[in-house]
């Protein structure tokens, strides 16, 4: 497990509210090296490690009820009531920001398929901002026609007649034919 577990994956898991043990030291010392890592700047990176270890340890500004919150809430809402309490800004912002990642690979290998699949032999001209704007388009579809509007079609939304293909297809022979 610890060789498939990044220092963020580590990081995440040792600032859980529930405060689950680490497995090792060497473990440990990859959290903080990740947390220092993250940190704006290296007096921050000190100050986020000094607060890991009261946080770990359960003392000075985490003694169990200090904001009336319990272990067993989510660690986002958790990190936000120390953020917005002004106790522990510096680890708090590494915390929320580790939280707020992404967990896997999923959307981003969904928008390389995606422009794929709008970057076909016939759209090869694109400019990549216009790639980028359809991109856009074409992921955020159901949020821009509206989660229960079904009647709209994509395709109907961006629809391109065949004479454009035509045009594209002689622009590029003209292009080519250019001595």
């Amino acid at each position: 497990m610890a060789r498939q577990a990044t220092g963020a994956n580590w990081a995440a898991y040792a600032l859980l509210p529930n405060r689950h043990p680490l497995p090792n030291d060497a473990i440990e010392q990859v959290v903080v090296t990740t947390i220092k890592s993250l940190a704006k700047d290296p007096d921050q990176g000190r100050i986020c490690h000094l607060d890991l270890i009261d946080f770990r340890a359960k003392a000075g500004k985490f003694l169990p009820g200090t904001l009336g919150l319990d272990d067993g809430i989510p660690p986002r809402q958790f990190w936000t009531a120390y953020a917005s309490s002004g106790r522990c800004n510096e680890l708090a912002g590494v915390a929320l920001r580790l939280f707020g990642c992404i967990a896997n690979a999923v959307p981003s290998e969904r928008a390389f398929s995606t422009m794929n699949f709008l970057k076909d032999d016939n759209s090869n001209r694109l400019t990549s901002s216009n790639l980028d704007m359809r991109l856009f388009v074409y992921i955020n579809k159901k949020i821009l026609l509206g989660m229960d509007d079904k009647s709209v079609k994509f395709e109907e939304l961006y629809e391109v007649d065949e004479s454009f293909y035509e045009q594209v297809q002689i622009a590029s022979a003209e292009n080519m034919n250019v001595d």
